[in-house]
């Protein structure tokens, strides 16, 4: 590991949480799919002897590194160690953390894995902390807004077959769940001031119906529901954003200590993906403003280990 310390920027930890939350909604999701073989959960008896096979899982999580996430970051830090302890020995789970803002190579950064076969640059779950401490998750860099082309960039990322592949994380035979984690929206493809409108009060905003905007929007979902996997049923998308689904696309709001746009392009897109595979819940979204997140996670985390069980 010394090797990715003296080759990587000065970059480090510090938005330290959500992998708690991330591993909670990309597990509950898997549980609910229709597995091929490889991902089948479950149990069978030859010559008196048990065999597991563990589902596989890929989790990554897009992360916000603009300054106004630390706070909403750091209310989740303190249930990371309890649920890893919790999942690690009935998933066959990889984890990752990429930027929301921008493109980067998975092959200079931490992965958490259950198995670390294969898996470059691999921490497994008992060293969690590394992670934290490492290059596992990302500064606030106070040069990005919160505001942001998230579509573009996770596709950026997701296609990048040298970062996925070659660092292990990504397989072919697994779940993938896709998290962006923010407290800001989409512009994928809109540009100022052609894409914007007056809100009304004088300040212009994005305009999510126009051209620009839809085109982007549909172009990222038929990425996940088309040409990442060779099934929609292998593809999760939670989104873990400021706001509801009942929030204005417009809506400016406070949102643990700071200011937050509405996610409404990243809710509409969980909620669609979900509605690509009718009868298993593989899209979500979940506020991260709320207050009552904590109980929010226990509750999945219950229904998890009940599927685990089924």
């Amino acid at each position: 590991m010394n090797s990715i310390r003296k080759t990587l920027s000065k970059t480090s930890l510090g938005i330290q949480a959500g992998l708690a939350l991330a591993l909670i909604l990309g597990l509950s999701a898997c549980g609910k799919q229709t597995f091929d073989k490889q991902q089948f959960s479950g149990a069978a008896s030859a010559n008196n002897q048990s065999i597991t096979i563990k589902p596989k899982v890929d989790i990554i999580l897009f992360q916000d590194i603009s300054g106004s996430m630390v706070q909403p970051a750091a209310a989740l830090k303190s249930q990371l160690i309890a649920f890893l302890n919790s999942i690690n020995s009935n998933w066959d789970f990889h984890f990752a953390v990429l930027p929301l803002q921008r493109q980067d190579d998975l092959r200079g950064r931490y992965i958490l894995a259950q198995n670390c076969t294969g898996v470059m640059n691999c921490l497994n779950p008992s060293q969690a902390m590394a992670f934290d401490n490492g290059y596992g998750w990302y500064s606030a860099d106070a040069s990005y807004g919160s505001i942001d082309d998230g579509f573009i960039n996770m596709q950026s990322n997701l296609s990048n077959t040298a970062s996925m592949a070659g660092s292990g994380f990504l397989r072919s035979d697994a779940m993938l769940v896709i998290i962006p984690f923010t407290n800001g929206n989409d512009i994928s493809g809109m540009s100022y001031p052609t894409d914007y409108k007056d809100r009304g009060d004088g300040q212009m905003v994005p305009n999510y119906q126009s051209a620009n905007a839809i085109n982007s929007f549909n172009t990222f979902q038929t990425y996940l529901t088309s040409t990442l996997k060779p099934s929609i049923s292998l593809v999760s998308f939670y989104s873990v954003v400021a706001g509801n689904a009942s929030d204005s696309p417009d809506a400016f709001i406070s949102c643990a200590g700071a200011n937050a746009w509405s996610g409404s392009r990243y809710i509409q897109m969980a909620m669609n993906i979900e509605n690509a595979y009718p009868g298993f819940s593989n899209g979500g979204n979940y506020n991260i403003c709320t207050s009552q997140l904590s109980s929010v996670l226990s509750s999945i985390a219950l229904r998890m280990q009940n599927l685990i069980l089924a």
